[in-house]
């Protein structure tokens, strides 16, 4: 994960162990034979990162096979199935299989900075804080909601302030 982020020290290590396929295990004194899959991920534009001198070109060329870009959860189509599988993955099993239509709603609509780690920690503090009950707008956390009252347009959420119109009386 963040290939992108890797020094340069590290990139030139990995790049040994993809061309020679051995590792010295911490401690040993003798190289082990490894037969790996590397799959990787970066949030950085490989190219730029090779022409600034932060990426090794020939460790790039090694890796780059199928590469699929993903898009930001914010742009994604599959946002409300994607929400609700998650929801289900770590939800209690007393608590409903679907969430309530205002916190779907809130959920799909939040610009999602942090995309789906964001989501998925969202939802296991909201999960956490009902208890087995259903989870409610006010089980969401506060940073969550003060940044979505912040950056979400009237349009959006029919509501010109989230934390005072679904907050329970």
């Amino acid at each position: 994960d963040e290939i992108g982020e890797m020094p340069l020290s590290a990139q030139s290590r990995l790049l040994r162990v993809l061309q020679e396929r051995m590792v010295t295990p911490v401690g040993a004194t003798e190289n082990v034979a490894v037969d790996i899959l590397l799959i990787t991920a970066t949030n950085r534009s490989p190219q730029a990162s090779i022409e600034s001198g932060q990426f090794r070109a020939d460790l790039y060329y090694r890796i780059n096979g199928l590469c699929i870009e993903l898009p930001a959860l914010r742009n994604r189509t599959d946002k409300r199935n994607l929400i609700q599988n998650i929801y289900r993955q770590h939800r209690d099993p007393v608590q409903s299989e679907s969430l309530a239509p205002k916190v779907l709603s809130a959920l799909e609509n939040h610009p999602w900075p942090g995309n789906i780690r964001q989501l998925v920690n969202v939802l296991r503090v909201a999960i956490a804080i009902a208890d087995g009950e259903d989870i409610q707008i006010w089980h969401l956390p506060a940073d969550f909601l003060a940044e979505f009252d912040a950056k979400a347009s009237p349009a959006q959420t029919g509501n010109t302030d989230l934390l005072n119109t679904l907050a329970p009386k």
